[in-house]
């Protein structure tokens, strides 16, 4: 049995999802019903990385790393790929299996 590539978790405060490879980056789930308020924070956060979940008010940004305390350019451009992929994830393995719950978030 292999492991999944991403685990959902709880963050304080937010939903979180962490990648199961190392360096283990974790992605923080901001879930809105207003887009254009979710862009705005979004903007004033600027985080490392951000990836848009699809048709979806809903966005996973960067929020740290299990086994790295100091980011390099390369992890930065390791990071985007990994939120991006955390973003298809999110929309492929927990919107689709709720899409009742996240019916306020489509857009």
């Amino acid at each position: 049995m292999t492991n999944p590539p991403f685990i959902v978790c709880e963050l304080p405060n937010a939903p979180g999802i962490i990648s199961t490879t190392p360096p283990y980056f974790i992605g923080k789930v901001w879930i809105y019903k207003d887009l254009e308020r979710l862009s705005k924070l979004i903007k004033e956060v600027n985080p490392l990385t951000a990836s848009w979940v699809d048709n979806y008010a809903i966005c996973i940004t960067y929020y740290s790393s299990l086994s790295k305390l100091k980011i390099t350019p390369f992890d930065i451009q390791q990071a985007e790929k990994v939120i991006d992929e955390m973003s298809k994830y999110y929309l492929n393995e927990v919107i689709a299996n709720d899409l009742k719950k996240f019916k306020r978030n489509h857009i």
